[in-house]
């Protein structure tokens, strides 16, 4: 489609992210510190940190400062934009360059103020710094070593207070932090990642238990972890309730050779059951074994596991940065703040809910009219399930115009599960001067649903 114009960041391991910084017409690309409009012109490029742990630029986007306009985190760096790309204006300033070295990035609220913390993990430290002014709140080693990888934030014990993990060359740690000076250590487990030392993993709440487990690829094996150990949930706590996640105590663990990089398993609801499913790279490169290579996708035997949405589509994944259907918001509405009520507060998450809370959410989307057909009208709109459980076919979409009233009906052809779209059409064979045309889903043009 596009190549960009060059950039002078990084330009291995690392990963792209979608967002609208202008709040106005497409999506920008963000790569380390350089954005790009939606055709790959470069638009700018700073000059301080890029979002890279030891190389490998990874960047987030977040409002810090609830302007409603985002600013990039580009690892000990964020920038502020101004104005617009369509009109040449759009223009950036360096908000604050912190004193911690450059690295991963992740956002959220740790104290409960609804102002965000950013979280960088750098060359074996974590770090927590001030989402407005970059200062150093608190910082906590990496057990024994390892540059470390990209943040995982999320409720790991359940207390409603999001814990910070990460990957090391041989220790998988999770941290509480409360938005304080000080990190402390939740639990640590043994991996296996003497090579790039900067895998990823993800967080999910699979048993809807409101404690998110963690699932992560070293070089040898793909585990996943319980959010707290279970002795620790015994009362009182049993013996092994000790800091050390241990093999006995992991959830699930299958061999699973790779040669590491910045790569990390996903959670998504890949083929519309209801049910989430991880999906994660596999390879044989590595020195621990010739195993499986290619892409696995892996579900719950007992088909247990709660429902999730159907996308997961950037490395800095945080739920309200992408729509169902792939859709960038113009305006992204804070992570630390969305819902209102237990908002999701977490980054390398997906959403987590409930059956019971749980409907179809039909909506039309571009419409559109062929006017080459006049004086006929063909017309054609698409219909998506942006809810949590899917229809079956037959669902009655109607067109009418403003003065005219009803046109017609057509009808869905196939289901429409959760995330998915069809496009339906209607021809109109009377001819009319004017038209202003809009579609109803689930009406059957006599003010019924389907």
């Amino acid at each position: 489609l596009w190549k960009s114009d060059a950039f002078t960041a990084a330009n291995t391991s690392g990963a792209a992210a979608i967002a609208n910084l202008d709040g106005d017409g497409d999506a920008e690309v963000i790569y380390a510190d350089a954005v790009f409009n939606s055709k790959g012109k470069k638009l700018f490029e700073g000059a301080a940190g890029e979002g890279g742990n030891g190389g490998l630029p990874i960047s987030c986007v977040a409002d810090l400062d609830g302007d409603s306009k985002p600013e990039l985190i580009a690892g000990k760096s964020a920038y502020y934009f101004s104005d617009k790309v369509a009109d040449n204006t759009f223009a950036a300033k360096l908000v604050w360059n912190s004193v911690v070295g450059d690295g991963f990035c992740g956002v959220a609220d740790f104290n409960g103020d609804k102002k965000p913390e950013v979280i960088v993990v750098s060359a074996g430290f974590i770090y927590a710094l001030n989402g407005l002014t970059g200062v150093k709140l608190a910082q906590a080693p990496i057990p024994n070593g390892g540059k470390g990888g990209p943040p995982n934030i999320a409720d790991f014990d359940g207390d409603g207070v999001p814990e910070v993990a990460a990957a090391g060359s041989s220790q998988y740690i999770v941290y509480k932090y409360a938005g304080g000076a000080t990190f402390t250590k939740l639990w640590s487990a043994a991996t296996d990642d003497d090579s790039s030392q900067v895998t990823g993993s993800s967080v999910f709440d699979f048993d809807g238990d409101g404690r998110n487990e963690v699932v992560y690829n070293d070089e040898v094996y793909i585990r996943i972890y319980p959010g707290v150990e279970p002795d620790c949930l015994l009362n009182p706590p049993g013996p092994a309730c000790d800091g050390n996640m241990t093999d006995a105590e992991v959830l699930f663990r299958d061999k699973n050779g790779s040669r590491t990089r910045t790569e990390y398993p996903v959670i998504a609801d890949v083929d519309g059951d209801f049910k989430a499913e991880i999906v994660f790279p596999t390879n044989n490169d590595g020195g621990s074994g010739k195993f499986d290579a290619g892409m696995e996708v892996w579900g719950d035997q007992l088909d247990n596991w709660v429902f999730t949405r159907p996308v997961w589509n950037q490395h800095t994944y945080h739920i309200t940065n992408v729509g169902l259907l792939g859709d960038i918001p113009k305006v992204e509405p804070p992570n630390w703040a969305t819902p209102a009520i237990n908002p999701y507060n977490s980054y390398r998450r997906n959403a987590q809910g409930s059956k019971a809370f749980c409907a179809p959410d039909l909506q039309a989307y571009d419409l559109d009219v062929e006017y080459a057909m006049c004086p006929n009208l063909a017309m054609t709109v698409w219909v998506a399930n942006l809810g949590c459980l899917g229809v079956g076919p037959g669902v009655p979409v109607s067109f009418y115009e403003e003065n005219i009233g009803y046109l017609g009906t057509t009808f869905t052809k196939g289901p429409l599960v959760a995330g998915a779209a069809e496009q339906v059409s209607l021809d109109f064979n009377n001819a009319v001067e004017s038209v202003n045309i809009y579609a109803v889903v689930d009406d059957d043009g006599q003010g019924n649903g389907g």
